[in-house]
């Protein structure tokens, strides 16, 4: 999303996202393990993550990609997958919670993030070398 160039930008970026990291581990450490604080916290940058993951793919869509509908469609699974986890449930069988659940869901969302992210790059590849061509 951000085509960061520089060696410089992309420790720029990650200083900004290190730093709230840190003051919130920080405090739920150090001041005050608030459960409530935290689980608003994770949504926050949940909530910003799924933002982010359909701007790219909305850019990947303008620029010709042609599985630029993936970032999309597997925030939506996780999203489907993490409602295992927010909406808990008691155990089925006295075996399968909706924790295990949510972890079992993540397996192939997850080997499909990395499927998409090396198409991505050759992707990338692609466009660079046909602007040098």
């Amino acid at each position: 999303m951000l085509r960061l160039s520089t060696w410089k930008q992309t420790r720029v970026v990650a200083v900004c996202c290190a730093i709230p990291y840190a003051l919130h581990v920080a405090y739920l450490s150090l001041v005050r393990f608030d459960y409530g604080y935290n689980m608003m916290a994770n949504a926050i940058v949940g909530l910003l993550s799924n933002f982010i993951w359909f701007v790219v793919s909305y850019q990947a869509f303008r620029s010709g990609q042609p599985f630029w509908w993936k970032p999309a469609a597997l925030m939506l699974l996780m999203d489907l997958a993490f409602s295992l986890e927010a909406f808990d449930f008691p155990p089925f069988l006295d075996a399968l919670d909706a924790h295990a659940l949510w972890h079992a869901a993540t397996i192939p969302i997850i080997t499909q993030w990395y499927d998409y992210l090396i198409k991505d790059a050759k992707w990338d590849l692609h466009l660079e070398q046909q602007r040098k061509d």
